[in-house]
């Protein structure tokens, strides 16, 4: 969730907007949010093979933000 909120700055900077604050707070909280409420409901259900897939598929959507916020936030070469 951090990494979304860092790549996405600009509503954290001025909060005068409550509702655009909490729409972008939101934005960043439901993907992590909906992965993680569906890894738990797998487990809970025995699911496991079910839960390894949405594990592996979190893991790739960190590895994303964690390229694309590197990507996005790097100086500029010259």
């Amino acid at each position: 969730m951090g990494l979304g909120l860092c790549r996405n700055p600009g509503p954290f900077v001025d909060t005068r907007d409550k509702a655009v604050t909490a729409a972008a707070l939101l934005r960043a909280l439901a993907a992590p949010m909906a992965l993680h409420g569906l890894y738990d409901a797998l487990l809970q259900y025995h699911q496991s093979g079910a839960a390894l897939g949405v594990a592996l598929v979190s893991f790739g959507w960190l590895a994303w933000q964690i390229e694309a916020t590197r990507r996005a936030c790097a100086p500029l070469a010259a």
